[in-house]
């Protein structure tokens, strides 16, 4: 049985290391940290990239990779005035978010007719590795790229998350998931509601990890929007060939360079 390693992070206060198996339920895990903090387990609010995770979810199923910081909150029961608990914020529009973890931004800025519009960079030695270790459900591509200025120093695949603009936690539970760059980069376009204990946040901050190493809470990458997914399949605009991952090239090369990066070299490596 695979072992996954979370870093719980309770109250938004003190984190601590948990060792769960692959298939533990949300609520399994919430039994954990009850024992440990001695609190009923069924007033605790699991959180984790913008969503609270339900009791019959596994840590698989919620995408949830080794040494996940995941957010735990005590939120004692309080009864709406039908005498029945409120709903989280998802809960009052239609359909409930799609996770952080399953967003694919690629389309908002493929164009529908996007040949010649690409520089193809050569994927990396760890797709292939990444992919064997991508649990079921979880795209078959990369959806961000960061520049990673830690141990990586490179472009790497990125994590999307989001904290609350008030508090600066990752408590944050989106009222619907974002659709373009632009509800990621523009900041308070986006709004939830805040977990934490006394935070009236309803205010959404985006940021992006470095998704090849384990990060702490405060590391944080840049995000290369402009680099992204070929999933259409569209091929370069110098050597025809067809990779997974490029650099869009809206006007000319040089407008790319801007990113602080050479793309060319990257290309050759």
């Amino acid at each position: 049985e695979a072992k996954h390693y979370l870093f719980v992070r309770f109250n938004s206060n003190h984190g601590f290391p948990v060792e769960v198996d692959s298939d533990t339920s949300i609520f399994q895990l919430k039994e954990v940290v009850a024992r440990r903090q001695g609190v009923p387990a069924d007033q605790l609010c699991v959180i984790f990239a913008g969503k609270e995770l339900r009791n019959d979810w596994t840590v698989q199923s919620c995408d949830l990779d080794q040494q996940s910081i995941v957010h735990i909150v005590l939120r004692p029961r309080r009864k709406g005035p039908e005498g029945h608990s409120p709903r989280p914020a998802w809960g009052r529009s239609d359909r409930e978010p799609e996770s952080l973890t399953r967003v694919d931004l690629s389309s908002s800025v493929l164009p529908v007719d996007s040949v010649g519009l690409a520089v193809i960079l050569q994927d990396g030695e760890e797709s292939g590795a990444s992919s064997a270790r991508r649990p079921a459900g979880r795209p078959t591509y990369n959806s961000f790229y960061v520049y990673c200025k830690g141990p990586c120093q490179g472009v790497q695949p990125g994590k999307l998350r989001v904290r609350c603009s008030t508090c600066q936690q990752a408590t944050l539970t989106l009222a619907q998931g974002p659709s373009c760059w632009e509800d990621v980069l523009i900041p308070n376009r986006m709004s939830g509601e805040c977990q934490s204990p006394n935070c009236p946040g309803t205010r959404a901050e985006f940021f992006f990890k470095c998704g090849a190493h384990p990060t702490s809470d405060k590391e944080t990458s840049v995000a290369l929007n402009l680099i992204t997914t070929n999933s259409r399949d569209i091929s370069c605009i110098t050597c025809t060939d067809i990779r997974k991952k490029m650099s869009l090239n809206g006007d000319n090369h040089s407008s790319q360079q801007n990113l602080g990066l050479d793309l060319w070299t990257l290309k050759e490596t």
